[in-house]
């Protein structure tokens, strides 16, 4: 007998293994890595699923378990997952947590993109910037509310900083930036690599889509120092909430192209 032989015979499908497997294939419903999580092969699982009725009941209730929860996620990725898992559809239409593939997006790569999103406005800049292409970013936002939804509120805080940024070109919040550490700080930041033409660019395609226009029509004027007080304070206010959530700091430097 050979010793890859003696090492199968030593292998058993022991109750511990058992109940370990079926508690990673109702947290991921993912059996190939169930299988790999208990030592064992996908083919040596669908052996013992064939012998045993009952066990292949219970393997069937906790695949169903996690396509039930995973297809109820706005995300692709789970709020308390492993940083390198995503979420999947298979062939069969059953949701799965998978490992990601090289070369594609992982919570860290989602984070990057929206923080340079953030400071720039600019979506194919920040689709380029974590590697990939614009068209596929696009793509997730009409595929997961929760992208598209972030998508949003990062443009939304984006304006305010651009207006911000417009202000502060002709020295018109000068007084008022040294009474507030908050603004004072992002009035300096704001002077670095900014371009307000592109900045008004920007401002102009987003208030069009808004609205639900084209791109049509002049650029809009920069906002008085009422609208900018008011819109400073709202952003203050976002960036305190993600940082809440556990989001990454804003990177530095202007933006480039059209944000479209």
């Amino acid at each position: 007998m050979t010793g890859e032989m003696r090492k199968r015979r030593r292998w058993r499908w022991t109750k511990e293994r058992r109940e370990r497997l079926l508690a990673y294939l109702e947290e991921t419903g993912n059996l190939t890595a169930a299988s790999e999580a208990v030592g064992t092969s996908y083919k040596a699982l669908h052996r013992l699923r064939r012998r045993e009725p009952d066990f292949d009941r219970r393997c069937e209730a906790a695949a169903r378990s996690a396509h039930e929860r995973l297809s109820e996620s706005e995300d692709a990725f789970e709020a308390d997952g492993d940083e390198f898992q995503a979420i999947r559809r298979t062939s069969n239409g059953r949701y799965q947590l998978t490992a990601v593939p090289k070369g594609q997006w992982t919570r860290r790569t989602e984070r990057e993109f929206f923080a340079y999103l953030r400071e720039t406005g600019n979506i194919s800049a920040a689709a380029r910037a974590v590697g990939s292409d614009p068209s596929s970013v696009f793509e997730r936002y009409r595929k997961w509310p929760g992208f598209a939804r972030r998508w949003d509120e990062v443009l939304d805080e984006t304006s305010v900083t651009l207006e911000f940024r417009l202000a502060c070109q002709d020295g018109a919040v000068a007084g008022r930036a040294g009474e507030d550490r908050a603004a004072d700080s992002a009035a300096t930041a704001g002077r670095a690599g900014f371009d307000p033409d592109l900045a008004l660019r920007f401002l102009k395609w987003r208030q069009e889509k808004k609205a639900g226009r084209g791109r049509r029509g002049r650029a809009p004027a920069p906002p008085s120092i009422e609208q900018v007080t008011e819109r400073i304070i709202r952003q203050v206010k976002a960036v305190k909430r993600h940082r809440q959530r556990g989001g990454e700091p804003p990177l530095s430097g202007g933006g480039e192209g059209d944000p479209a």
